[in-house]
Parts: C-alpha cells; structure tokens; sequence
C-alpha cells in the first residue's frame, strides 16, 4: 500500500508558507468572498474529498487579489 503521508520536512515548509502574511492574506480574501464556500471546501477536505475541495478553492484562486498574493508567495518561499 503506498503511504502518502507528508514527511516531517514538508509538514514544516507547509506550516512556514501557512503561517507567512501572503498566505494570512489569502486566507482573509477567501473567507470575505465567500465565507461559506470556504467553509465547504474545508468540510469537503475533512472528508476526504479534496477534488471537490479542491475545485471549490480554485473559483477565488482565480481573481485578481488572489493571484497576485499567490505570485508574492512564490516570490518568497
């Protein structure tokens, strides 16, 4: 069976790039568009289905705001 579990290091690049003011403004952009389409994906995500987490996420990744915070982001890793 394969193990898809994250490795240590990437659970903290993960909690690095989560925790950086880029990704605290993305988050605060998606909560404002769309407070419960947020709140969709994160229950979709809890249960398992992260392509439809997934697909609800990117509808806000896909604006102006969003994808200049995310350029910031691979800017600065």
């Amino acid at each position: 069976m394969d193990d898809s579990r994250p490795s240590q290091d990437e659970l903290q690049r993960a909690m690095r790039f989560a925790s950086s003011p880029e990704a605290q403004q993305l988050k605060n952009l998606l909560q404002q568009s769309n407070a419960q389409g947020l709140k969709t994906a994160m229950e979709q995500a809890a249960k398992g289905d992260l392509s439809a987490a997934k697909a609800s996420i990117e509808r806000y990744l896909a604006t102006n705001e969003a994808q200049e915070l995310l350029k910031q982001l691979r800017n600065n890793p």
